[in-house]
């Protein structure tokens, strides 16, 4: 209803993202049908045939406008797949390739995006708020709109660097088939999830608190002040008992990530003993 753009004033539909990231990204993480795999997800510049400053490009490119080019329309794509096909085989893997279609406003999925997210998201951002301040001129109205722009830029650029390296890298594991078990599971949500420098309200402010990812994972339901509690009893827990924690700043997790985007390094796809 209309209170979606006064609670969630976002791009992605959040019916859709519920069943992207809470049904699938955290039931899957690090399996062929993690609708969040990096790896699999960038194959199409990971195997294209351009220079390796090309592809750097291209995916600075998507970067700026990923959460329009590549979120938005994946989480509709994914909450379609699922309602149609709750369990997939997970031998079969799935096909990470948007169709034209998704965007095709002459498409049923692509009037749902267009309907749904674009248009109304672009009214409010770039139109409605910037003509609050329409009594001080046109000048200032478009001054606003252009900001909004320029905001709306640099959020994405944000938004991927802290949200798209945080299980990506060729130290971060990912499998071929589902876990064993509910301890196998549990395993992988750490083996599969990458911690930046954490602790402080502003450092964690600024990482929107997705430093705390190995966390997340491991308990989806905690609140972000408790993710900074548990976070050094988890990582002392990890380091008695030998199981990889991979904490390190979130530059470095950037460039290991993109490391995989363009195809110069790999997941790790041989996995370990019981998980």
């Amino acid at each position: 209803g209309w209170r979606r753009w006064l609670d969630w004033p976002d791009v992605i539909q959040p019916e859709a993202w519920n069943v992207e990231h809470n049904h699938l990204h955290h039931a899957r993480l690090g399996e062929r049908f993690d609708p969040d795999l990096v790896e699999q997800n960038l194959r199409w510049v990971r195997e294209s045939e351009l220079p390796l400053p090309a592809r750097y490009a291209v995916v600075l490119l998507m970067a700026s406008v990923w959460k329009w080019s590549y979120y938005a329309p994946s989480v509709l794509k994914e909450q379609d797949d699922f309602a149609r096909q709750p369990r997939r085989d997970l031998e079969r893997g799935r096909n990470a390739t948007l169709g034209g279609a998704a965007w095709d406003p002459r498409s049923e999925p692509g009037r749902r995006l267009w309907l749904g997210s674009y248009l109304p998201y672009a009214a409010l951002h770039f139109g409605a708020l910037p003509a609050l301040i329409a009594p001080l001129g046109p000048g200032a109205v478009a001054s606003a709109a252009l900001n909004s722009l320029a905001a709306e830029l640099l959020t994405n650029l944000h938004t991927f660097v802290i949200i798209t390296t945080n299980h990506a890298g060729d130290d971060v594991y990912a499998w071929d088939s589902a876990p064993e078990d509910a301890q196998a599971h549990l395993l992988r949500q750490i083996l599969g999830s990458v911690n930046y420098r954490t602790g402080g309200d502003l450092n964690d402010l600024l990482h929107g608190w997705l430093n705390y990812q190995i966390e997340h994972h491991v308990w989806p339901d905690m609140s972000m002040l408790q993710y900074r509690r548990a976070q050094p009893k988890l990582k002392a827990l990890c380091e008695a008992y030998g199981v990889p924690y991979v904490q390190e700043s979130v530059w470095r997790r950037l460039r290991k990530t993109l490391a995989v985007m363009v195809g110069e390094e790999s997941m790790r796809w041989e996995g370990v003993r019981g998980a």
